[in-house]
């Protein structure tokens, strides 16, 4: 598709290809290039605008940079402020609905590391705050489960620029995010290689 691109930019299927088939998740900044490579007269505003405004907001300096303290709500009607920098490692998995292999991987990092070492924050970005707890009521993590109102639109969330579900941030001790995406076994690997 790159390739398509770069040598058929005056083409209004390289727009076509870009916006519907180009996976632009954890090439944001790829597929942003991309975009200014194709002339404008092949690319309508009523076709890229939202494809533009993900990528504006997943490419933002505020999306990247350094990760604030979170206050999230936790099943038992409370809340809870998460900070990056209590733990060596955080991993942010944010889902609107999370399958039984992400509660698996879950599980086994939660039992091989120390919470101290690899703090786990499972956020839910479901509608409501009811189908969120059916969901994990049979669930027996040891990890921290919490809940973001208003979803993508969470104060928390919005600044993370999520450019969908699921999808996976890890973040070191400094707050510094230095994996952003949406696979869980690259965010694994990232985090068993630097807690050796």
């Amino acid at each position: 598709i790159e390739k398509y691109i770069v040598g058929h930019k005056d083409n209004i299927l390289s727009t076509l290809l870009l916006v519907t088939e180009y996976d632009a998740c954890g090439n944001e900044r790829r597929a942003d290039s991309l975009l200014s490579v194709i002339n404008d007269n092949v690319c309508p505003q009523s076709i890229v605008e939202s494809f533009s405004v993900m990528l504006t907001r997943v490419n933002s300096s505020v999306a990247r940079g350094n990760l604030i303290s979170m206050t999230l709500y936790t099943s038992g009607d409370t809340t809870i402020v998460y900070n990056p920098t209590r733990s060596t490692m955080s991993l942010l998995c944010i889902t609107t609905e999370r399958g039984d292999s992400i509660a698996s991987t879950l599980r086994e990092l939660n039992e091989r590391y120390e919470d101290r070492r690899l703090k786990i924050v499972d956020l839910s970005l479901e509608n409501d705050t009811t189908d969120w707890k059916r969901a994990i009521e049979p669930d027996s993590a040891a990890w921290l489960q919490a809940w973001a109102p208003g979803a993508v639109m969470a104060r928390p969330v919005e600044r993370l620029g999520i450019p969908r579900t699921p999808y996976f941030i890890v973040v070191d001790s400094t707050s510094t995010q230095i994996y952003r995406g949406t696979s869980l076994s690259l965010a694994t690997d990232i985090i068993k290689s630097h807690l050796k």
